[in-house]
């Protein structure tokens, strides 16, 4: 089955609700749909959200697949998957995000031809069901103590953003915690924000609001400090942006940095990048 066409289409979805981080506000999800269709009619899609900070931009994406790799990728066999990984890889360094998205759009294309589901050709399914966590955005602590209430509610558990000041950030943590009652899963997201003397501090006050993971506490590219803030917290600390590939994984986990790792398709590049981790 020979790869006949690749699609690229810009889309902007407006959020309901601006999600405010310590380090963006996004008020519209913006990314990248890839569409594959080969020789014998089958379509299968692609898609990753791009942003700034992620170093990727829906047009600097577009613009690699389609003057960079789609060259490489018209007319070969879908069935040569890993091949044209390999091509893909040699073609163009960096650029995550835009790999992943025809990734998955390959991937894709190849299970709908032979006609069974994605998760089938990739092993099989391992689990059944997962807990969902819905993102908090930064606000006012009683603001985010009602959306909160709202999520655990609709059966969900909780990721709360912060905006890197302990004197603000401790108060919307502990407004939460009261809302929701002592039953509900809460992870904190930094997003980078802290120092690692101020993020144990942090971290301690949020093990008295039986918060249970922290995530990305320090700068991605500060390991040092990222060790130090797990030797010293209380609570699970956890990876985000300090671990873009399988060699920063190994890093942290060989140096005992973190107790765990959130990891993606699109952050990392590829579904085989992200089974290494």
């Amino acid at each position: 089955m020979k790869i006949d066409q690749i699609e690229t289409t810009v889309l902007e979805m407006p959020y309901t609700k601006p999600l405010v981080t310590a380090t963006n506000n996004f008020t519209v999800a913006r990314g990248l749909l890839v569409k594959v269709v080969s020789n014998g009619g089958t379509e299968g899609y692609g898609y990753a959200d791009l942003f700034p900070r992620t170093g990727e931009t829906p047009d600097t994406a577009q613009h690699v697949i389609e003057s960079v790799l789609k060259p490489k990728v018209i007319g070969k066999e879908l069935e040569d998957l890993a091949r044209i990984r390999a091509d893909v890889d040699h073609a163009l360094t960096g650029n995550p995000r835009a790999k992943a998205a025809l990734e998955m759009a390959l991937c894709d294309a190849l299970a709908r031809s032979y006609h069974i589901p994605l998760y089938v050709m990739l092993g099989g399914r391992y689990r059944s069901e997962i807990q969902v966590i819905k993102m908090v955005s930064v606000g006012a602590p009683d603001a985010m103590a009602e959306e909160a209430k709202q999520l655990v509610r609709d059966g969900l558990a909780l990721k709360l953003k912060v905006g890197g000041k302990i004197e603000q950030d401790l108060p919307r943590v502990a407004a939460v915690r009261k809302a929701v009652g002592d039953d509900v899963f809460i992870k904190v997201d930094a997003n980078e924000s802290y120092d690692a003397k101020t993020a144990i501090r942090l971290a301690k006050g949020l093990a008295d609001h039986g918060v249970e993971i922290f995530e990305q506490p320090v700068p991605r590219d500060q390991f040092d400090a990222l060790w130090e803030v797990k030797k010293h917290s209380p609570i699970k600390i956890e990876a985000d942006q300090s671990v873009r590939n399988a060699a920063e994984a190994q890093l942290v986990i060989k140096n005992r940095m973190v107790d765990s790792i959130n990891t993606g398709i699109p952050k990392v590049g590829s579904i085989g990048e992200v089974r290494r981790i």
